[in-house]
């Protein structure tokens, strides 16, 4: 499997695209993946604020709740620069969350009360 966490992470798109539909949320990913050939448009997109460490989501929920998501594989880890950018979320009251798996992220949505 070529980029197992991408397929993990388009699986999530297409069921929070469902939730979406049903006015449940609003969500949109956050584009922070290089590659080969970037390095001009990554400098251009960093000096507009792009950063590292952003979780891949940003799920926006009803009455002004903001949900950040990070997808990883089952044997990802957390780097340092999203180690960093968690702890600035949490202090600043907010919960990122790791799902691993589309089934991680529907719990996540029924614990955040969108689904039964």
């Amino acid at each position: 499997m070529k980029h197992p966490e991408s397929q993990i992470q388009r699986a999530i798109v297409q069921y929070l695209s469902i939730l979406e539909g049903q006015g449940k949320l609003f969500f949109f990913a956050v584009p922070n993946q290089g590659g080969k050939g970037l390095a001009k448009r990554g400098a251009m997109l960093k000096g507009l604020g792009l950063r590292a460490g952003v979780p891949d989501l940003c799920v926006c929920l009803p009455h002004g709740q903001i949900q950040f998501v990070e997808v990883k594989t089952d044997s990802g880890h957390v780097s340092v620069d999203q180690a960093k950018t968690f702890a600035a979320l949490t202090l600043l009251g907010f919960r990122p969350d790791i799902v691993r798996s589309l089934d991680d992220m529907i719990a996540l949505c029924r614990e955040w009360g969108l689904v039964k």
